[in-house]
């Protein structure tokens, strides 16, 4: 059975096929030790309303710190987003059957006093990825660890090589620059993750896929969900 190893950038409340991808992994590394990008899923997520309106919960980040800055050192502009998006998780999700349980989670992260991102989109993966069955032993961070050299292809064969596995499962963004001759000639395999999005009962009027993971955990639940992906 295969060693497969799967890393991605910490995001917020991320959707379902981040998950699903680290589920199939036997060591998950969160890369906090890369470029912020502002256009990237960094720092926000997208829910609907019962309108199948789509909103986006952004955490801003302070614009001095989001300059050429790594992940781990951008630190947010101020905590006032915080009673926004409970505001607006409260208005959307209060009528839901499972309403409570991922409230409670979310409060519990977002309700820190930390002026750093990665401290609340770090969580945002981890505990969710523990109430659907995956042991926090097996999440790494990137920059608590020794120094990975190289870039892309090489950074992945080294981080792979580190952690000691024998494949690598990337999302199908990946399929922009990966070189899978390249793994291959370092004696791993290389997959891209096959994700097709569940369907599941969802407020509103329509099935919306792609949305964060806590529209489906305040839905359908953790157990249920665990049974999708």
């Amino acid at each position: 059975m295969s060693n497969i190893i799967v890393a991605h950038q910490p995001q917020y409340f991320p959707y379902l096929g981040i998950y699903n991808k680290i589920l199939k992994s036997k060591k998950f590394i969160i890369l906090d030790d890369v470029k912020f990008k502002a256009e990237a899923w960094h720092a926000k997520t997208i829910i609907k309303d019962n309108n199948d309106r789509i909103i986006q919960l952004t955490i801003p980040c302070s614009k001095k710190s989001s300059m050429s800055r790594n992940i781990k050192d951008i630190k947010i502009a101020d905590h006032r987003w915080k009673i926004k998006h409970f505001k607006t998780i409260e208005y959307i999700f209060q009528n839901t059957k499972y309403f409570n349980e991922t409230y409670s989670i979310m409060s519990n992260i977002l309700s820190q006093k930390s002026d750093y991102l990665a401290d609340y989109t770090i969580p945002s993966i981890t505990i969710f990825l523990e109430k659907l069955g995956y042991s926090k032993d097996k999440v790494f961070i990137q920059s608590k660890e020794e120094k990975i050299e190289g870039k892309k292809n090489d950074f992945l064969i080294n981080l792979t090589k580190k952690f000691g596995g024998d494949e690598f499962l990337s999302g199908q963004g990946g399929k922009s620059y990966i070189d899978e001759h390249k793994f291959l000639k370092n004696n791993i395999s290389h997959n891209f993750n096959d994700f097709k999005h569940p369907k599941y009962f969802q407020s509103g009027k329509n099935f919306l896929p792609n949305l964060s993971i806590i529209d489906a955990t305040f839905n359908i639940g953790f157990k249920e969900l665990k049974k999708l992906i």
